[in-house]
């Protein structure tokens, strides 16, 4: 039930969990049945069957009615868009929480409580007060002496603080702290995802090299502890090198990563990894593989309720367009916003962007200047939202980069360049913490050229031209080049040879199926034929039973017969007798 959670099917949560609370009634198993109601409240949140969630909540008792309780109020509290009603809904559980923590008098049911707070105070935009119930717990433990415990705090308090550029020092602050009490305590491997940690905010703030060289140390480390769950942390410095132009580095980080997906047969980053390799491909130039793992990577998003499923939208859209199939972006762009009508700002402005693409295509000017300028607007909507949303997924998205280059080309393109110049510009600075992509530096620098070179400002100009032309360096060299096509034909031969195997096994499997179909076969034969014999005897048997029948039946009437025959015999002698004693009487 639980893995099927996790993968976001919760119809089949569901049917286990509903097993597994059957299960433990039968065997009077107080603690398991509880926990099988939690999962059932837990799949039923995620259907949004928020009554059965609430009915099932409502017959629960002690620590599993407290993680009922925080379920249903984190679902209002971490949709999408933090809108009020929502937000008033997640309070009326959250204050159902608390009175419940208030009467179990626990350390950890109250601290955990006071998570609960701070996340909501998060979402509502109130930083002080969320970041105040956390740095309460981090106190107690302080108190306490418990380093390892004020380590978790501190973690938990960097992993939920919105990110933005008025926090990110106390993001950092509490990564740091994090890192330096496990390592007090000996916990090598909590102080190792802690540098990853920081790592990805090292990245955030534009300090590519470091967060690279942070996160080799922890891909070195982790396995040494006996760690062989990567797949994450390959992706992650993938994303490092991509930013830094190292491509080859980045496929094989990637592949690398796939591996380790396999070995462990799991799938729950598969949509991530693949969308990263699309990324990989993209930045390349190879539409068609960029296309075929752009696809590849939507359907295992979608399948998952991913939050992060717009960009590949995008990215197949524009893909589609470079291929010349217009008809083709369009029927896909329609179907996808149909299905997943955008809910945030940041997913408005790709479904933007990805029709002002199509309508540019199609050479309709005004229509796709009018979606570039949404698209523009909702990028600064999103920058704000940012500030209250804790549900920050870490994740290089290519697309949501590109917004201030793309209009700025669509100026460029149409000889606007006054228009142009100030996107441009933006789009040389970061958005929302991420730094700018080599390939966007660029294309940019290349394009601000131009617009120099028509405005006469050739000093300018020059020095964009070089810049555009050290980025492209950085980025394409034959060496490079070689090694990406050796790597795919490296993995490419491996994925052949792991199917060769997978062949070998299924034709193994065939065979051994086969032979026991055989034997099966000359079972049945065999019992056939013996049921034939033993239908024979029995018959045989049957005749004989009626032959001995019809023999018995003769004899009971010639005995019937030979009865008569003495009774008649004994009736006249008795009245010979009868007459001769009268004789002589």
């Amino acid at each position: 039930s639980d893995a099927y959670l996790k993968a976001n099917l919760p119809d089949s949560s569901l049917f286990y969990a509903d097993q597994a609370v059957r299960l433990s009634q039968t065997l009077r198993m107080k603690e398991e049945e509880q926990q099988g109601w939690f999962l059932c409240c837990r799949a039923n949140c995620l259907k949004d069957d928020i009554a059965s969630a609430e009915a099932i909540a409502a017959h629960a008792v002690g620590v599993w009615k407290m993680r009922m309780l925080q379920e249903l109020s984190e679902h209002y509290s971490f949709r999408p868009g933090n809108l009020q009603a929502n937000l008033d809904t997640a309070w009326r559980y959250i204050r159902q929480l608390a009175a419940l923590t208030d009467t179990m008098h626990s350390r950890d049911a109250t601290q955990n409580t006071r998570a609960v707070l701070g996340k909501y105070y998060y979402q509502r935009g109130d930083l002080r007060k969320g970041m105040g119930y956390f740095r309460q717990n981090i106190r107690e433990w302080q108190q306490l002496g418990n380093k390892e415990k004020e380590a978790h705090w501190w973690s938990e308090l960097g992993i939920y603080t919105p990110g933005y550029e008025a926090t990110i020092d106390s993001i950092l602050h509490a990564f740091i702290k994090a890192r330096e009490l496990f390592e007090l305590a000996g916990n090598k491997e909590e102080a190792l995802f802690s540098l990853s940690d920081i790592a990805e905010w090292h990245w955030q703030m534009g300090r590519i090299e470091l967060a690279a060289k942070e996160q080799r140390h922890v891909n070195g480390q982790l396995p040494q502890l006996g760690h062989v769950r990567m797949p994450g942390q390959y992706c992650k410095l993938a994303i490092y090198e991509l930013s830094l132009g190292n491509h080859n580095l980045a496929l094989q980080l990637i592949l690398q990563a796939k591996r380790n997906m396999d070995s462990l047969h799991e799938d729950y980053a598969a949509g991530r990894l693949d969308k990263c390799l699309a990324n990989i491909y993209w930045v390349e130039d190879d539409i068609d593989k960029s296309l075929h793992w752009y696809r590849i990577a939507l359907g295992e998003m979608q399948g998952r309720r991913d939050l992060t499923i717009y960009g590949p939208a995008l990215r197949i859209v524009q893909g589609s367009i470079r291929k010349g199939d217009l008809a083709g972006a369009e029927k896909f762009l329609d179907a996808f916003e149909r299905e997943n009508p955008p809910g945030r700002s940041r997913d408005k402005e790709l479904i933007a962007t990805a029709w002002g693409n199509i309508s540019e295509a199609k050479g309709k000017y005004l229509r796709a200047e009018r979606f570039y300028l949404n698209m523009i607007q909702y990028n600064a909507r999103a920058k704000e939202e940012s500030k209250n949303d804790i549900e920050q997924f870490f994740d290089f998205d290519l697309a949501r980069l590109s917004s201030h280059y793309t209009i700025g080309r669509f100026y460029v393109d149409r000889r606007q360049f006054a228009k142009a110049r100030p996107y441009l510009v933006k789009a040389l600075t970061p958005q929302t913490l991420m730094p700018v992509s080599l390939d966007i530096l660029r294309d940019t620098h290349l394009l601000l050229f131009k617009v120099d070179s028509a405005a006469g400002d050739l000093a300018s100009a020059i020095r964009q031209r070089l810049l555009y032309e050290k980025y492209a360096d950085s980025i394409s060299t034959d060496a490079k080049t070689r090694q990406i096509a050796e790597l795919q034909i490296q993995y490419e031969s491996e994925k052949k040879d792991r199917d060769i195997s997978l062949l070998s096994k299924q034709a193994q499997l065939q065979q051994a199926d086969l032979s026991r179909s055989t034997m099966l076969r000359n079972i049945i034969l065999f019992g056939l034929l013996l049921t034939m014999v033993i239908s024979g005897l029995l018959y045989n048997l049957y005749r004989l039973k009626q032959k001995n029948n019809r023999i018995l039946q003769q004899l009971v009437a010639e005995k019937e017969i030979l009865l008569r025959e003495i009774h008649h015999r004994v009736k006249n002698n008795l009245q010979t007798i009868v007459s001769l004693l009268g004789t002589q009487s």
